[in-house]
């Protein structure tokens, strides 16, 4: 409904592992619009396909964004998974 700037959940790839991975959306409309973008992030290293960070996330200093671009349709598990792959 446009009210987030962005939402999603922190992640390790491994048991042992630090949480350095994020996916969610981000909505980069000012004001806030439906126009969400689907990102990945890590916090050590760059991604493939890597993007430039995004504006609403201004304070966080992770160094690899990639991202599926803007979300038109429900998302599905195989989105979350062609996202995954970059890792």
């Amino acid at each position: 409904g446009g009210r987030h700037r962005y939402t999603g959940t922190m992640f390790a790839t491994t048991d042992s592992s630090e949480m350095d991975f994020w996916i969610g959306i981000v909505n980069e409309t000012v004001p806030l619009g439906e126009h969400y973008h689907l990102m990945l992030a890590a916090k050590h290293g760059e991604l493939p396909e890597q993007r430039k960070h995004p504006r609403a996330l201004g304070d966080w200093s992770w160094q690899g964004w990639t991202g599926l671009g803007r979300v038109v349709r429900p998302i599905t598990p195989a989105d979350f998974d062609r996202l995954l792959a970059r890792i």
